[in-house]
């Protein structure tokens, strides 16, 4: 199973997205350098991720994984449109749960 994120925008449409453990596994490899990643950093542990971000902290998060995407050697499909959904409209809450 992978990560479910429930994201809530300003005008009030909430959508659901799912980051896959193959992604998560990727984004955290050593190869990708992903420490420097503030907001990415919260949901390293897979397995107990519960993590709400804010506006502002959502639009970081969404600006790391754009930066990471060049990191990334496989699942760029599967970032790529998880991007695009959370690009879409300004996001007023995200929240990023484990197994």
């Amino acid at each position: 199973m992978g990560l479910d994120i429930l994201v809530i925008f300003e005008n009030g449409d909430n959508n659901n997205f799912v980051m896959s453990e193959e992604l998560h596994s990727e984004i955290f490899s050593s190869s990708t350098r992903w420490s420097s990643f503030k907001e990415l950093k919260k949901i390293k542990d897979y397995y107990k991720v519960d993590i709400n971000f804010n506006s502002k902290c959502s639009n970081s998060f969404l600006s790391e994984l754009v930066e990471i995407r060049e990191r990334i050697k496989t699942k760029r499909n599967e970032l790529d449109k998880l991007i695009i959904n959370l690009d879409k409209r300004k996001i007023k809450k995200l929240r990023i749960t484990g197994d």
